[in-house]
């Protein structure tokens, strides 16, 4: 890796706004940054997955006698977390 990917993947790792890691490296598109310059750091899957995972088990472990609907409402409850959390990531 270049030192300008590290640079880019390191700072979309620990959060910083793509828009931001774009205009400190001079592109005029954050695209550029993003699909260019910045790639997915070792453990950031796996970290991504456990993020996912336990919010599901919570969902998916349903003790007994626990309404049906209840559930429903968390399932899509926790889509739209998944959702707005795949949002902030991207950027």
């Amino acid at each position: 890796m270049t030192f300008r990917r590290t640079c880019s993947s390191w700072a979309h790792e620990k959060g910083v706004p793509g828009k931001v890691v774009a205009q400190l490296m001079g592109h005029a598109k954050v695209d550029t940054t993003l699909n260019v310059y910045t790639q997915v750091v070792d453990g950031a899957l796996r970290m991504a997955a456990a993020k996912i995972g336990s919010r599901l088990f919570t969902i998916v472990h349903n003790p007994e006698g626990a309404p049906a609907v209840n559930r429903r409402k968390e399932w899509l409850a926790a889509l739209d977390d998944f959702r707005n959390w795949l949002i902030r990531e991207a950027v």
